[in-house]
């Protein structure tokens, strides 16, 4: 009779080989994923997810591996790089329909706008103006929708 294998906690293993996980392997398959999911946009812990391993696995195992990371990071980057040449292409030319050009030929405004704040470091800034002792005061514009009538003396 044979004795049954044991793991390192002594827990017998019935299928004859020692239990637990698989092993955690990078393979060129892994490096594609791993490039496709920083592509894609994705966080460590959706990657570690796309990649079928836990948290912890890929914190773990991700130093002994910097291929991986490195795949990652280049996906992001290649991202990146597709993303805002696109954003480019639109914020440059008109939009193309099946008949020729459908847009304004200064292009997409929204996204020169969204290029110039990544890129050009633009920030949309919010200017306060008067004492500044004085209580603040806020007044919200709401658009008449013909459902509340507001009392004679509400400008005041």
């Amino acid at each position: 009779m044979t004795k049954m294998p044991y793991d390192r906690h002594g827990i017998r293993d019935l299928r004859g080989g020692i239990g637990g996980r698989r092993p955690f392997e990078v393979t060129a398959d892994t490096l594609e994923l791993a490039r496709k999911a920083g592509k894609l946009g994705f966080n460590k812990g959706q990657l570690a997810k796309y990649l079928s391993v836990s948290d912890e696995t890929l914190r773990v195992h991700a130093p002994d591996h910097p291929e991986l990371l490195e795949a990652y990071e280049q996906g992001k980057l290649d991202g990146v790089e597709e993303v805002a040449g696109k954003l480019y292409q639109n914020a440059t030319e008109p939009a193309m329909g099946k008949d020729g050009p459908t847009g304004p030929p200064g292009g997409n405004v929204s996204a020169q706008m969204a290029y110039l704040k990544q890129v050009g470091d633009w920030r949309d800034k919010v200017q306060v103006s008067g004492d500044p002792n004085a209580p603040l005061q806020v007044h919200i514009v709401l658009p008449d929708n013909g459902r509340v009538k507001l009392p004679e003396n509400a400008d005041e």
